[in-house]
């Protein structure tokens, strides 16, 4: 009788399956270090644990500045949005009643000066990118927990929750990869979709890698 041994093939791995960019960067630090440490284990391996250490180091210098271009960016929307919305007042709250008291019934100079009138389907009211109850939407946080992939948290100015305003039928996301100039117009800026219960994820193609992205919520009126 005659017996035979199967020895076990062992399978080397990297491990980086599950993680977050942050934590990515950690492990193959580990590793360039651990490869550092042990320079006999693998002898002439290629490239260097120096040069991996030196590419680890400019991810990481990589990672602050975006860090700091994702709070820039923050602070920028939400001082967009009350600017804009300052606006709105002026045209919504003031201009709006002024207009109505002076035309009265003349319904070609009301729409001349681009205003709308209840009713009228052929209105180019504010009702399409409109305020929707005294309050429109902020970006509360722009995550990015896997490469390429932003996740926006979309609150209400007035309510400081996500859910629409009764007069909003949808929140949508508009917005603009790369530029040096940061947009104030939807009407030249993509729609790149709708955020559903305050959360909206945009996956970029790795072109896009290292260019400023800028966004724009705005409530759709159900009256559209």
């Amino acid at each position: 009788m005659s017996k035979k041994t199967f020895k076990k093939k062992v399978i080397v791995t990297a491990n980086f399956g599950g993680l977050n960019e942050t934590e990515t960067t950690e492990k193959a630090e580990g590793y360039g270090t651990a490869m550092k440490a042990n320079p006999d284990i693998v002898a002439g391996i290629k490239p260097t644990a120096v040069e991996l250490l030196e590419k680890v180091g400019n991810v990481k210098s990589i990672a602050l500045e975006y860090a700091e271009i994702v709070k820039s960016l923050k602070s920028k929307t939400e001082e967009f949005h009350i600017a804009q919305q300052e606006v709105k007042d002026i045209i919504v709250n003031q201009w709006v009643g002024q207009v109505q008291t002076a035309c009265g019934d003349d319904t070609k100079s009301i729409k001349l000066l681009g205003f709308g009138i209840k009713g009228d389907d052929n209105s180019t009211s504010d009702d399409v990118i409109g305020k929707a109850v005294e309050s429109f939407p902020i970006i509360n946080s722009i995550t990015s927990k896997a490469h390429l992939i932003h996740v926006l948290d979309i609150k209400n100015s007035e309510t400081c929750k996500r859910r629409l305003p009764k007069d909003a039928k949808q929140t949508n996301i508009y917005g603009q990869i790369g530029g040096t100039t940061a947009p104030n117009d939807v009407t030249k800026m993509i729609n790149l979709g709708i955020a559903s219960k305050g959360k909206y994820t945009q996956t970029f193609d790795p072109a896009d890698f290292g260019k400023p992205v800028y966004y724009i919520p705005a409530y759709i009126s159900k009256k559209r």
